[in-house]
């Protein structure tokens, strides 16, 4: 769900829109993006809109469910009572050598975690997204641990990432983008020390950070 998006309409007005914000959330629905649709109970339409076209849909029982191979890959949900400080701590010593963003990216680590709120921890956390993960401190690995959590909770108390403009209906807000530090503010000041914040890229992924609060290895 990371390229696509979850779309509720209730009597033609959008309620609630989350996943990859392109604009393709903001318009009437259906739309060319959209994949799949469906009715729900009490007349509200559920669509999911996908533009790269990565999105997959499967209907399993149960059973089908916890045999699926991919999701018995999964790392532990970073809001779940299985991601625990100590448990990240080993994760990062195994993969020693990776920059931390990408150990943050790798599913199998830890489960939801795509490139917006790597970058949100990691500057939350004030550590350089190019740190080898091994690297980094017990303090710095903590404080990496909470940063991510506190990242998650807060997006999804927001309503997920979406455009300044789109107001979240269910919620009452304007989602996670009116508090990002680090997403989209290329050329901005860092909210903690007004350094001005740039893009670099971290294995492909383009990557935003403040070069004063988190610090080149």
């Amino acid at each position: 769900m990371m390229t696509g998006q979850l779309v509720v309409v209730d009597d033609g007005q959008i309620l609630f829109a989350g996943g990859h914000p392109t604009r393709s959330m903001l318009g009437p629905m259906p739309n060319p993006t959209t994949r799949l649709i469906l009715w729900l109970a009490g007349g509200r339409v559920l669509y999911f809109n996908d533009q790269r076209k990565f999105g997959r849909l499967w209907l399993v029982d149960d059973a089908g469910l916890a045999a699926d191979p991919f999701l018995a890959r999964l790392g532990p949900e970073p809001l779940g009572p299985a991601f625990t400080s100590s448990a990240f701590r080993t994760q990062l010593r195994r993969h020693a050598r990776a920059p931390v963003k990408v150990v943050l990216l790798d599913q199998t680590v830890v489960a939801g975690i795509g490139n917006i709120y790597a970058d949100e921890s990691l500057h939350l956390a004030r550590v350089h997204p190019r740190r080898p993960a091994g690297g980094l401190s017990g303090a710095e690995s903590r404080r990496l641990h909470a940063a991510v959590r506190v990242t998650l909770a807060r997006a999804v108390e927001s309503g997920g990432t979406s455009f300044a403009e789109y107001v979240n209906a269910a919620r009452g807000g304007h989602g996670f983008l009116a508090q990002a530090r680090a997403f989209r503010r290329e050329g901005l000041p860092c909210v903690v020390c007004g350094t001005t914040m740039t893009r670099i890229s971290v294995a492909g992924r383009g990557t935003t950070l403040c070069p004063r609060c988190q610090r080149s290895p």
